[in-house]
C-alpha cells in the first residue's frame, strides 16, 4: 500500500518523504573500514575470495564489490560486466564465501 502511494506521489511530481523511501532501501552496506574489521574479526571472508567466487559463477569483469548487512547476516554484492555487455549481479554469503544468488 505504501509503495503505491510513493509511486503515485513520484509520478505526480510530489515530494516524497525520506521516511517513506527508507522502507524500500537496499541492505545497509559497510564502509571500507567496517569491511576490513569484519574480515579481520572472522565474520566475513576476504573481498578477494568473494570476487574470485563471483567471477567463477558469472564470467565477466568485476565492477564493484560491497559487503552488506541483510537481516542478521553479511553478504557480498558483486556487480560484474559480462562479456556480452550485460550487467550481472552475484550475491555471496559473507561468512562461508558460497554463492547465494546469480542474476
Amino acid at each position: 500500500m505504501m509503495f503505491r502511494r510513493v509511486i503515485r506521489d513520484v509520478a505526480m511530481g510530489l515530494p516524497v518523504s525520506l521516511a517513506a523511501t527508507q522502507a524500500f532501501a537496499a541492505p545497509a552496506c559497510l564502509s571500507g573500514e567496517q569491511m576490513r574489521d569484519a574480515v579481520f574479526a572472522g565474520h566475513a571472508v576476504p573481498a578477494a575470495a568473494a570476487t574470485r567466487t563471483a567471477r567463477d559463477a558469472s564470467a565477466g569483469d568485476v565492477v564493484r564489490v560491497r559487503l552488506c548487512r541483510e537481516d542478521d547476516r553479511l553478504i557480498y554484492r558483486v556487480t560484474l560486466l559480462q562479456r556480452d555487455g550485460r550487467v550481472g549481479h552475484v550475491t555471496i554469503d559473507g561468512s562461508s564465501g558460497r554463492v547465494a544468488e546469480v542474476r
